[in-house]
């Protein structure tokens, strides 16, 4: 996928801001991935797909030094505060230095192929020492992938409520991605090198999971 092709994102780059709070609890979440990290074992924080900055907002008000990677040129741009970028993929991040405390994962790995997720989560539990918190933000449904389109009202009419532009290309597009369930998402850590220590989100198709570097 080229993330900064307009016809191939879920979503305008320029309406990102916006576009974002169609998430139901988008702005509790950050603050609960800060409240999970903000720990004296904690320093190190790499965030995947930092692109629109608010993720890296969110960790910049405490005392992390972060990391952030993105593969879209216009997302970084838009990302804000005294953090190191890198204009790239998991992949371009440098191995073999100081392992990072923690990492953050918010909204990327339903954009992969199923047989692209196990290598993705692979390359960042690499990148961490042993024992690291790890959390996973992803789309993914409960059960049954029919509960999508059941969602579906919900979704547009929080959107609505809120005075947000209509979520168009997200309704279009997350029912046709390589989605996993809950469990699939729990399988998917375990045999790629994380312990799921609790789930700590649910918002619709959106779940988040705080997991251990094992």
């Amino acid at each position: 996928m080229d993330f900064d092709d307009a016809e191939t994102m879920p979503f305008d780059v320029k309406e990102y801001r916006k576009v974002i709070k169609c998430v139901p609890g988008i702005e509790s979440l950050y603050v609960m991935i800060r409240a999970m990290l903000e720990r004296a074992d904690i320093r190190r924080v790499l965030v995947v797909g930092c692109g629109g900055g608010l993720e890296v907002e969110a960790l910049a008000g405490a005392r992390f030094d972060v990391v952030g990677v993105d593969p879209s040129e216009e997302m970084l741009a838009l990302v804000e505060g005294d953090v190191e970028l890198i204009h790239g993929t998991i992949d371009d991040v440098p191995l073999g230095g100081r392992p990072f405390d923690a990492a953050t994962s918010v909204l990327v790995m339903h954009f992969f192929q199923r047989e692209e997720k196990g290598r993705y989560l692979s390359e960042i539990r690499a990148r961490l020492r042993d024992g690291a918190s790890f959390v996973l933000v992803d789309v993914c449904y409960f059960q049954d992938k029919g509960e999508l389109d059941e969602q579906k009202p919900a979704f547009l009419k929080h959107a609505e409520l809120l005075d947000l532009p209509p979520p168009d290309k997200a309704i279009r597009d997350i029912p046709t991605m390589p989605l996993l369930s809950d469990a699939e998402t729990r399988a998917l850590l375990r045999d790629h090198g994380f312990e799921v220590q609790f789930p700590f989100f649910r918002s619709l198709w959106y779940a988040g999971f705080l997991a251990k570097a094992v």
